[in-house]
């Protein structure tokens, strides 16, 4: 695909892309087979891949089912401890277990955590794991894994109670495997954050505009019920006043 502008001159920033990458992305609906995966139940996730260069974009979309997807890896150095929140995919399997090794020797379990690491919220169908004190993870700097391992019947598993016999992954599924580095990026969760207390704040004050309207309109509503009383108060002084008039005539 040509990338060039109208006027002939090479794109020179991301942004200049943003029209190629759409029309990129939408031919892909005009394949059969590549329609069928998107409309297709036998798929959950998709992975989306973009590049370019002087000459040509290109848009990649992967599709696969997973039992679990992962949100967000939060690494705290300081702390020395790392918390990967997912949420379960399969209603059929649930988290059991997780396990951080090197990517060159991935047999190897640097540290494992089981259930009593592990919450999990039935209704959103999302698990928080902890790892802590996982300081010697970060005494070297080599490339690392995260490693979820998940079983059947999720009903059985006691989230936040010590595991009495030892946790043996080999009797367990892999679930996912993701690198162990801090994501979303923290450029993008801060971007993310300022989104959401935008939108707060949005909320806030359409919630306070409504208090005030309520609150007007029942200060108007009370004005207009005391207006019977305020000409009734003066009807009954012209009585009143006439009435002594009528007194010191007859008198």
């Amino acid at each position: 695909m040509d990338v060039s502008s109208d006027n002939g001159t090479k794109r020179l920033k991301y942004n200049d892309y943003s029209f190629e990458f759409v029309d990129a992305h939408s031919c892909l609906v005009e394949f059969e087979q590549h329609r069928e995966n998107l409309l297709s139940p036998n798929f959950n996730t998709i992975g989306i891949g973009m590049a370019f260069d002087e000459e040509k974009v290109v848009v990649v979309d992967v599709f696969c089912n997973r039992d679990l997807m992962v949100d967000s890896v939060d690494i705290n150095k300081e702390l020395f401890s790392i918390v990967v929140v997912g949420r379960m995919l399969n209603e059929l399997m649930g988290v059991y277990a997780l396990r951080i090794v090197q990517e060159e020797a991935v047999n190897k379990a640097l540290i494992l955590i089981g259930p009593q690491y592990i919450t999990y919220e039935l209704k959103n169908k999302q698990f928080r794991a902890y790892f802590n004190n996982a300081q010697k993870i970060f005494d070297d700097e080599t490339r690392k894994l995260i490693e979820i391992y998940i079983r059947n019947k999720p009903e059985m598993i006691k989230y936040g109670v010590p595991v009495a016999e030892k946790i043996k992954v080999e009797d367990l599924n892999l679930g996912n495997r993701v690198p162990l580095t801090n994501f979303p990026h923290p450029r993008i969760f801060k971007e993310h954050n300022a989104e959401e207390i935008l939108q707060k704040k949005k909320e806030e004050d359409e919630e306070r505009r409504k208090v005030e309207e309520k609150i007007k309109e029942k200060e108007e509503r009370d004005k207009r019920m005391q207006k019977p009383d305020s000409a009734y108060e003066n009807l009954y002084s012209l009585f009143i006043n006439k009435k002594l008039f009528i007194h010191y005539i007859l008198n």
